[in-house]
């Protein structure tokens, strides 16, 4: 009767433990779902978010860039104040290579944009500039979309 006792405890035990350890497993994972989840959706916002800003920024240094007056006070803060939203959404340092080419032909543009004037070079040197800007906030984009879906276990497809 002992080892009949032992048998069934030790296999009560072994299916307890396994419970247990299958519990954590499952624990884990659902815990690396939810945050991967979270942080897919809060990547994809900012990613939403800097095509919004940068779409505003080239549409009012656009608007600048064809008017045939000088820039007035007002237009100057408004452009600082995209700027400033740009650079928020941007990390600093010197690892953030795209996101310092970014902030530096934003800023490259705005001080076309602040010169005024209707010439035709000025309109010449700020067309190739607002174009360089753009590729360079898209392949910002590109890449961190790229980075949400490995985050998320979406596999590279291979053209």
């Amino acid at each position: 009767m002992d080892g009949l006792a032992e048998a069934i405890g030790t296999v009560v035990a072994s299916v307890f433990s396994s419970g247990i350890i299958a519990a954590a497993i499952a624990n884990r994972a659902a815990y690396k779902s939810i945050a991967v989840e979270a942080i897919t959706k809060e990547r994809i916002t900012w990613l939403d978010e800097l095509r919004a800003i940068a779409a505003d920024l080239t549409a009012r240094l656009a608007a600048v860039n064809r008017a045939n007056k000088p820039v007035s006070e007002e237009t100057l803060f408004a452009l600082d104040r995209v700027i400033a939203q740009l650079q928020l959404h941007l990390n600093p340092g010197s690892e953030a290579e795209k996101e310092n080419e970014i902030i530096s032909l934003a800023e490259e543009l705005q001080k076309v944009a602040e010169k005024g004037g209707n010439t035709s070079e000025w309109r010449d040197n700020y067309r190739p500039k607002e174009k360089e800007f753009m590729l360079a906030v898209r392949e910002l984009l590109k890449a961190e979309w790229e980075k949400a879906k490995s985050e998320a276990g979406v596999e590279k497809k291979n053209d």
